[in-house]
């Protein structure tokens, strides 16, 4: 493959990756939080939230695009990225079509994404990020509330973690756009108190 084709990927990869990072979610949107694999003590690397307006632009990220922006500053030859491209693309339609769960194909993606210092921590809907009972949007939600109740972190109640009630909406919306792209993962270090 020529260094044209290759930075073209990278190229578009990373545009595909800013829109998404960008975007906010939307009722029928999917999206995926990524974060350091490996966050190394003094650099300031945090998780982000991408959002896409449907599960096959979801989709088509993860089997076209994942790899080649988690590689942008580091990983394995350029010649394998192809070869991980194809793996993954393979994997995400494993779970298209119900082979595997969205959680199995994002924990094997993460393995292979390791060696980019990247893993997937969530994948999945907007409502699912709303009201599911896993354990990351059960997080999410717990820091949400955190932050909306008194701007300063506090012990977790249980309650923290119930679905967002619609009148809850538009704050929540608000501080995902306020944490657009930026810092999420210091603030979501829960799992010693649920």
């Amino acid at each position: 493959m020529s260094n044209k084709i290759k930075q073209g990927h990278y190229e578009l990869a990373d545009a595909e990756a800013a829109k998404a990072l960008k975007r906010l979610p939307t009722e029928k949107g999917w999206g995926l939080f990524t974060r350091p694999a490996n966050p190394q003590p003094g650099v300031d690397e945090d998780g982000q939230f991408m959002w896409f307006d449907k599960k096959s632009d979801l989709s088509r990220f993860l089997q076209e695009h994942i790899v080649y922006w988690a590689s942008l500053n580091c990983g394995p030859t350029e010649e394998d990225l192809p070869k991980i491209c194809e793996a993954a693309a393979v994997l995400v339609r494993r779970a298209e079509q119900g082979e595997v769960t969205l959680a199995e194909a994002m924990n094997e993606l993460s393995d292979w994404l390791y060696e980019f210092n990247k893993e997937i921590a969530w994948a999945g809907s907007y409502l699912e990020l709303l009201s599911s009972p896993e354990e990351f949007p059960v997080e999410v939600r717990s820091w949400f509330r955190q932050v909306v109740a008194d701007e300063t972190i506090r012990e977790v109640r249980p309650e923290d973690g119930y679905p967002l009630r619609k009148e809850e909406l538009p704050d929540f919306l608000q501080l995902l756009e306020d944490y657009s792209g930026a810092s999420l993962e210091d603030d979501l270090e829960f799992e010693d108190t649920l």
